[in-house]
């Protein structure tokens, strides 16, 4: 009797670990297209970076090609051969195949940035009435890329740059003099729109204009520019120094994500035919 039970519970066994193996899953419905994203439907691109290919699928081959055509969403913002190009438009799935590609490229236009530019390549339509869009559930008819711009920011506004500042300097004419540091503001200037007035640049309390160019994060200096009036000695102007003194020309600053200066220029307060106060190599001029 205990032979018999042991023999019907060992089949009970064998019959219950047969009878969980699934066969595999076959789809049978309707023929579709879709993209194959892996998982994702964003994908980030920097502008001038690496392509990225998609990759079409359809769930059967056909005798015969299959014309399937791409386009663009209502969600898309970027401007197509500005800031990307498709290889194609129109993705052919060869007869007997079940898959093609396109491929999406983002271009350097290095125009004035941009931010939160998007392009949404769908599949907007298939040149065979058997082939649907996307039918079976989770497969995906489109594709989100996010274009991230490759320029700098610009600077937001003038007011941005107003406010106190510490400029670090160094007099190149005594080696032996230790770096200062003293304070520096940006204020608005009283009639120009693009310039601003730097005020204290040399440490005499005067003030001089800066043309800013907001897109390229950057201000201009000419020199020649009057610093103040000597009771002894009259105009004392803004000259620079690169192993001569320079009465004229311009020196560029830029300006950096966080709003300090970078300068790295020799200014000198110079009375021409006399000579100069001193010659200071400012680095920074830092918030």
């Amino acid at each position: 009797m205990k032979k018999n039970i042991y023999y019907i519970l060992s089949l009970f066994v064998l019959l219950g670990f047969t009878s969980c193996e699934e066969d595999p899953l076959v789809y049978e419905g309707d023929n579709f297209v879709s993209l194959d994203l892996g998982g994702t439907s964003l994908i980030s691109l920097e502008e001038g970076g690496e392509s990225t290919t998609i990759t079409v699928i359809m769930a059967f081959a056909r005798s015969t090609d299959t014309k399937v055509t791409l386009g663009f969403s209502d969600a898309t913002n970027a401007v197509e051969d500005l800031q990307f190009a498709l290889d194609t438009k129109e993705v052919v799935i060869k007869a007997g195949e079940y898959s093609a590609t396109f491929t999406i490229t983002p271009l350097d236009n290095d125009t004035d940035y941009l931010v939160d530019q998007q392009v949404e390549v769908e599949i907007a339509s298939v040149d065979a009435s058997d082939v649907q869009v996307a039918l079976a559930s989770g497969r995906d008819g489109s594709v989100v890329f996010s274009l991230k711009d490759n320029d700098i920011p610009p600077i937001p506004s003038l007011d941005y740059l107003y406010g106190d500042y510490t400029a670090t300097a160094i007099d190149i004419t005594d080696a032996e003099l230790p770096q200062t540091n003293h304070a520096v503001s940006i204020s608005a200037h009283e009639t120009d729109t693009d310039k601003v007035m730097i005020n204290n640049i040399l440490d005499f309390g005067s003030s001089i204009e800066a043309t800013v160019d907001m897109k390229k994060r950057e201000m201009t200096i000419s020199l020649g520019q009057l610093l103040f009036v000597s009771s002894q000695y009259g105009d004392v102007l803004l000259y620079g120094y690169n192993g001569e003194f320079q009465p004229t020309g311009d020196i560029v600053v830029s300006v950096d994500l966080e709003g300090n200066i970078a300068v790295d220029y020799a200014l000198s307060p110079y009375v021409p035919g006399l000579g100069y106060f001193g010659v200071w190599e400012i680095t920074t001029i830092d918030r």
